[in-house]
């Protein structure tokens, strides 16, 4: 049995994938979206990719789509390591 992702989850995600959130910096003046600011709004979409990408959960093709998609961005936003 495959499982489904929460409303709340799914559309941070797609909220994210959507708006250039997490590639552009935030002033804090940001409008608030779900109830959290930009910020945490970022902090909540690691925090989900977290859960779910590293338990490998059986979800649905379209949510596991929206996981890959949404480690996909993360990975390409990351700040370049410094060394």
């Amino acid at each position: 049995m495959k499982m489904h992702l929460d409303w709340y989850d799914r559309s941070i995600l797609s909220f994210v994938l959507e708006s250039a959130l997490l590639s552009t910096p935030q002033n804090g003046t940001s409008p608030v979206q779900f109830g959290l600011d930009a910020r945490r709004i970022a902090r909540r979409f690691d925090v989900i990719l977290d859960a779910y990408g590293s338990r490998h959960l059986p979800l649905d093709d379209a949510d596991q789509e929206l996981i890959y998609r949404a480690a996909r961005y993360r990975t390409s936003t990351a700040p370049a390591a410094v060394v």
